[in-house]
């Protein structure tokens, strides 16, 4: 199979798990019953098949040599934002019904959507920067402000519900703020990295 034919499969998978995770995790978090069904050994692996393929569909995808840059800072910012994640959920700054299930199915959903959370609107950054790269920033900006601002009242309504439990002087602005921060910090690792592949590409040439 060619590599174009093989990089439309990608993208296909690419699109199927950022979207198929944006939906489960909207519903996982309030849904104690879906929680339970998905804890179950056979959704459980399900599950993890599911994010083996769309993944690997993003890392093979990412790994052409001009998108690794963009691969390498979804990898990185992810990591951090899972860290967090698992952090926050141990000493008591998240809680509710959204954090009630294993942390294992965390990582399966959760973990998953903040992958794609980071990756999708890198790429439309990414894809947007070859051709005008100011509007790329001014949109991508745009993006992270819109997001931080529509956050404010879906929080407070999960908020509401128990849905999220903020601890120990975490707080939603803290949590928007992360948001926030990590978005600057994936557009900054994809900048970085291209500088140097293209310097790396210059003194080999």
């Amino acid at each position: 199979m060619s590599r174009p034919f093989l990089d439309k499969v990608f993208v296909v998978l690419i699109g199927l798990g950022a979207v198929g995770i944006s939906i489960l995790t909207n519903r996982l978090r309030s849904d104690v019953g879906l929680q339970n069904q998905l804890a179950t050994p056979f959704w459980t692996t399900i599950l993890l098949i599911f994010d083996v393929l769309t993944l690997s569909a993003l890392f093979l995808w990412g790994w052409s040599g001009k998108r690794r840059p963009w691969l390498w800072a979804v990898i990185v910012t992810s990591v951090l934002n899972i860290a967090i994640l698992l952090l926050a959920t141990s000493v008591g700054w998240l809680g509710g019904t959204a954090f009630r299930p294993s942390p294992s199915l965390q990582l399966l959903v959760y973990g998953a959507d903040f992958v794609w959370f980071v990756a999708v609107p890198l790429a439309g950054y990414r894809w947007l920067a070859l051709r005008f790269p100011t509007v790329a920033l001014l949109a991508y900006t745009g993006w992270v402000a819109f997001f931080s601002l529509a956050t404010i009242p879906v929080e407070q309504g999960l908020f509401a519900a128990g849905i999220y439990v903020f601890g120990h002087g975490y707080t939603m602005t803290t949590d928007i703020l992360w948001g926030v921060l990590m978005s600057g910090v994936a557009l900054g690792l994809l900048l970085l990295l291209e500088q140097w592949q293209n310097r790396t590409r210059q003194r080999q040439a």
